[in-house]
């Protein structure tokens, strides 16, 4: 090659790589965006743990979905370089593609020997906005890899086919291995030497005129062959093992086949007009019109046949017609992976292909002219560059990214997803939740989606939808760890911690041993009435290093439960300890005390959780319960005052208070505080009873209604009566509330029209247990009377029941069994 002929090709390569610079210097300025950019670089510690020994192992037998360890190290390089730096990785980006573009006018000046059409091939390939999704986007640092050492595999190919040797062939072998370990875009690799052969090297012929058969020529690409399937095995393997291959079943041949026709038809109109680019497009599934998929189709098969028949005249066309089909394939749609239709980083490849056909055919059609070519050359690279740039900005954050897929596309759901993911970590939840329901109309089984969405929701108290969600997300990945997790958290939440229990296991199959889901499972055990599984879950969590003050107070209620006392205190001191200023591990202590039989410790920890917590309703209410139980209604009511101060909508707060004051004999107080609760939750039985009862005691107008009211939830009426009946007759002195108990049985019998021989039963036990034993012979002998027929066991036990009464003698739970 000449002197003048090596600077033309200098000032030709300075040139190329000016005009990329120009073009996407604004990359520099881009971060890493949330497509697939976390997963690759920013948490994935393989790389930003640098260029390892063990990370390097990683890159060549983890188990990530694809199988690219080139790519891996190349990430693990530039973060062992500059850090989690995204302009250097960009850089990196913009360096291999300048490289690229260089290598395709430096491959096509050596094939053909013609500069001028290589060098517009290179300068539109230079700045095509296709190209900008695979430079814009560090994730996409396979794609520019694999075309880098592809294009020295054909570059090589050159040099073996000008001079045959050993060496030049080991060095397309070495360069193309390079590539399909970056990633296999060149896999079409030996398909496409062979359209080089029939044009420009025109190696095919006959041994007469100084060519060599198609068998021959094909014969020697079999090692190409053969190491293009073995690297695709591996690839295969790879993806299977941690299921990132698409079901057969997943899209249908016909919608895939229908897609495929259209999508070459789409990269075909956005090399020409490449308007409108988005880095997702949604595929259309069976909604594809058919009428498309065949005009598409034909317009296929129109140029194919164009291609052919003007072969002898025209070669370029076809060689370049057929690389672009031929590299296209793999990425058709054809063979289905991920929910796009397309992608503008799977044209990287086949555009070199039709820019050939272009660039040739326009000199052809302009030889008798060296200006119009280079004119419109000018011209078609103007356009490029400035759409290019203004298609760059797109890429400078996640949210201008999305914003502007949105605009351009529709029924993306990956657009709306990912926006919610980006507005819920600007804490903007409300639009984070619309943008998720927006996608999910689109795409309602994405399991990530409806996790995030669940977990949004469950933070928003909208605890049955984010079951519903959370449940969704766990159908469409049995594996997903995360949505078991969190599932089981919000059953808990809902008061359903059986639900619980058996998401957590789920959860702890696929993550053995994971401290927090043991103490949240351990929790819902205690809920669902298994302590002794709580406690060993808790075992387990604290023998795996984890210490949490809600660990201890999990803990410390279900040993109480299982009577292990002594074990309870220490795990309750250690909460007070560890969390001083908290309300709940001196709540949890003071329930302990005066379990222990230490009332005035108890209500000292009770104080002293009121103290520390100024809002606190839970320490207050314990107080003042404790107060009542130990015979102070009087010094109760201010305390549970207080509570319904703090948080006058919860009703039971103001039962507690009515029947304080039904206690203390107060009935107008007891009545309005009853009404209250009866207001903020209508239809609850033991309410409208109480309320009932004590318009009785006055006198006053309304138990009837009250009644009917309590009547209609038959369900809370006995769980009422069950209630006065443990506080009346439980064997351990500590548990029971004989004055509550008879206020609670009076309602419940008044309830029932004092006609229920059972209920009447009650009543007597309440009153006999708080020592008012001839009302208590007197509603027993009422009941005797409404019970003429009694069986002889029945009647057994109301004699024994009088005869106690008679005696001055309360009757307990254990001599009614």
């Amino acid at each position: 090659m000449s002197p003048r002929a090596n600077r033309l090709d200098g000032l030709v390569c300075l040139g190329l790589v000016a005009l990329t610079a120009s073009v996407f210097a604004g990359v520099l300025g881009c971060e890493f965006v949330t497509y697939d950019d976390p997963m690759y670089v920013l948490t994935n510690p393989a790389v930003t743990g640098g260029l390892t020994a063990d990370n390097v192992s990683w890159a060549w037998t983890g188990k990530f979905g694809l199988w690219h360890p080139l790519t891996w190290m190349s990430l693990q390089l530039d973060t062992e370089l500059f850090g989690l730096n995204p302009a250097r990785f960009h850089l990196t980006n913009l360096l291999l593609h300048c490289g690229n573009v260089l290598l395709v006018y430096g491959v096509l000046t050596s094939l053909t020997g013609a500069r001028g059409p290589s060098a517009a091939v290179a300068a539109l390939f230079a700045v095509h906005p296709l190209n900008v999704e695979t430079v814009a986007w560090v994730s996409e640092r396979k794609g520019l890899l694999s075309m880098f050492f592809g294009l020295i595999a054909v570059g090589a190919y050159g040099a073996y086919v000008r001079a045959p040797g050993l060496a030049r062939y080991g060095v397309m072998v070495g360069a193309y291995t390079l590539s399909l370990l970056a990633k296999p875009v060149f896999v079409s690799l030996p398909l496409l030497l062979l359209l080089l052969d029939y044009w420009p090297l025109r190696r095919a012929g006959t041994a007469a005129t100084g060519g060599r058969s198609w068998r021959q020529l094909a014969g020697e690409k079999l090692p190409l062959v053969g190491l293009a399937v073995a690297i695709g095995v591996v690839t295969i393997v790879a993806e299977d093992s941690v299921g990132a291959l698409p079901t057969s079943g997943s899209r249908s041949i016909e919608s895939r086949l229908k897609n495929g026709a259209v999508s070459y038809a789409e990269y075909l109109r956005r090399a020409v007009y490449p308007n409108d680019l988005a880095p997702f497009y949604p595929h259309p599934g069976r909604s594809l019109p058919s009428e498309t998929a065949v005009g598409s189709a034909l317009l296929l098969v129109a140029l194919s046949v164009l291609a052919v028949r003007t072969r002898e005249r025209l070669p370029y066309l076809l060689v370049g017609w057929s690389w672009f089909v031929v590299a296209l394939l793999p990425m058709s749609g054809l063979i289905q992976v991920g929910g796009h239709a397309m992608a503008d980083r799977y044209a990287y490849l086949p555009l070199i292909g039709l820019l050939v056909a272009v660039c040739w055919g326009v000199r052809a059609l302009t030889e008798r002219s060296r200006w119009v070519p280079a004119g419109v050359a000018v011209l078609a690279v103007g356009a490029s560059g400035f759409v290019a740039r203004a298609q760059v900005e797109h890429w400078k954050t996640s949210e201008a990214l999305w914003e502007h897929t949105l605009a351009v596309t529709a029924r993306n759901h990956r657009a709306h997803f990912h926006l919610g993911k980006i507005r819920a970590e600007e804490g903007r939840t409300d639009d984070a939740i619309r943008h998720f329901r927006a996608g999910l109309e689109f795409h309602p089984r994405d399991e990530v989606a409806n996790f995030l969405l669940g977990c949004l929701l469950a933070d928003r108290g909208q605890l049955d939808e984010a079951a519903a969600r959370l449940t969704t997300a766990t159908e469409t990945a049995p594996q997903f760890a995360d949505a078991w997790w969190q599932l089981g958290r919000v059953q808990r939440r809902r008061n359903d911690p059986a639900s619980a229990a058996a998401a957590l296991t789920a959860a702890l199959k696929l993550r053995p041993n994971d401290p927090q889901m043991l103490t949240e499972r351990g929790t819902a055990c205690a809920r669902a009435g298994r302590p002794a599984d709580a406690v060993a879950d808790f075992r387990a969590a604290r023998a795996a290093g984890y210490e949490s003050v809600d660990l201890d107070n999990n803990m410390g209620i279900a040993l109480a439960e299982l009577g292990l006392l002594d074990e309870a205190r220490a795990r309750f001191r250690s909460a007070v300890c560890a969390a001083p200023d908290a309300p709940d591990g001196y709540i949890n202590l003071g329930f302990l005390m005066e379990q222990l039989g230490q009332p005035d410790e108890a209500a000292d920890l009770f104080r002293t959780a009121a103290r520390v917590d100024a809002t606190a309703v839970a320490p207050r209410s314990a107080l003042g319960l404790l107060l009542r139980r130990r015979g102070r209604p009087q010094d109760a009511v201010p305390v549970l005052e207080a509570a319904t101060g703090l948080k006058p909508d919860d009703p039971e707060l103001w039962f507690e208070l009515g029947l304080t004051w039904e206690v203390l004999g107060t009935q107008d107080r007891a009545a309005g505080a009853y009404r209250r609760a009866a207001q903020l939750r209508p239809g609850a039985a033991r309410f409208h009873a109480a309320l009932g009862s004590v318009l009785v005691a006055q006198g006053l107008p309304g138990a009837a209604d009250e009644f009917r009211a309590a009547q209609a939830d038959a369900d809370g009426l006995r769980q009422c009566a069950r209630t006065a009946f443990r506080l009346a007759a439980h064997q351990n002195p500590a548990a029971r509330e004989e004055k509550v108990a008879v206020c609670l049985a009076r309602a419940v019998c008044r309830a029932s029209g004092e006609r229920e021989p059972a209920l009447l039963d009650l009543l007597a036990i309440a009153y006999a247990s708080d020592g008012q034993f001839a009302r208590a012979l007197e509603v027993e002998q009422k009941a005797i009377e409404l019970s003429p027929s009694d069986r002889p066991p029945d009647r057994a036990v109301r004699e024994r029941m009088l005869k106690s009464f008679r005696d001055g003698k309360p009757v307990r739970d254990t001599e009614l069994k």
